[in-house]
């Protein structure tokens, strides 16, 4: 099976399916949004800078980071599994962290 990637032409959300971001790209959010099958490819990055990212608790990893996860202000929130890689960056900056889910942080990468 081949993968499509397509860009996307409004916010994703949870009912998308997998959402990936890939190397080199940079998305950042601003505004309230809950995802389930996200994926920060090595070098892509997922900057919070305002409103609630809730990640949702669907089967497996919700969030698996292989890049950079930075939260510098908002809320990263929900009953999901959030994954930082080895290798890859969590940089918390501002902002909260809430919820019941799981944020686990391999050892091998920085946490800024």
């Amino acid at each position: 099976m081949v993968a499509v990637l397509i860009n996307a032409t409004t916010t994703p959300s949870s009912s998308n399916g997998i959402i990936t971001i890939l190397s080199v790209h940079v998305i950042t959010s601003s505004a309230s949004v809950t995802i389930d099958q996200a994926v920060i490819n090595s070098g892509g990055t997922l900057s919070l800078t305002g409103g609630t990212l809730t990640v949702a608790d669907g089967t497996g990893t919700d969030l698996n980071c292989s890049g950079t996860l930075a939260l510098s202000a908002g809320t990263l929130d929900g009953a999901g599994l959030t994954i930082v890689q080895s290798g890859a960056t969590f940089s918390w900056t501002g902002g909260n962290n809430g919820g019941t889910g799981t944020l686990a942080i391999n050892s091998g990468q920085p946490l800024r």
